[in-house]
């Protein structure tokens, strides 16, 4: 598959994320292998298939439910697509056992894709985390020494 269809599915991938519509989450199947591989060390313990990662964007989409997902850059290279992204939002609802803060956030990641035959066969990515958390009143911000 050419690099630019690779493309293409990656940015409809962030169309469908930015909908967050948990009934839209059967649409990520167009996407992605039923077996792809999601690599994420924030949500270790979740699993690493497609069901682990239509679990996690439900979680996602109940406790910020107003999500933006903004491509910063992308580029690809033989198989594999990569893009630098900023999220933000607020959370309106519980989020790992953390209640609702109507906070709001923005965290950036990188998240690389790889394809075959069309469709997402792995996605392994890192993210701010520990920004997400401080920007919800979870964690305090280190100080300076």
């Amino acid at each position: 598959m050419a690099q630019q269809e690779n493309i293409n599915v990656v940015r409809k991938l962030f169309e469908y994320l930015n909908k967050n519509d948990a009934h839209q989450l059967n649409a990520f199947d167009a996407l992605f292998s039923q077996d792809a591989k999601f690599i994420d060390p924030a949500t270790a313990g979740i699993g690493s298939n497609l069901k682990a990662l239509k679990q996690v964007e439900s979680e996602y989409i109940k406790a910020f439910p107003n999500k933006r997902a903004h491509i910063d850059s992308l580029f690809a290279s033989d198989d594999k697509v990569c893009v630098r992204w900023t999220a933000s939002g607020s959370q309106k609802g519980s989020y790992r056992g953390m209640a609702p803060s109507n906070k709001n956030f923005t965290v950036s990641g990188i998240s690389i894709y790889r394809l075959a035959n069309g469709k997402i066969v792995e996605v392994t990515q890192i993210w701010d985390r520990m920004g997400l958390l401080e920007q919800l009143g979870e964690l305090r911000q280190a100080q300076a020494a």
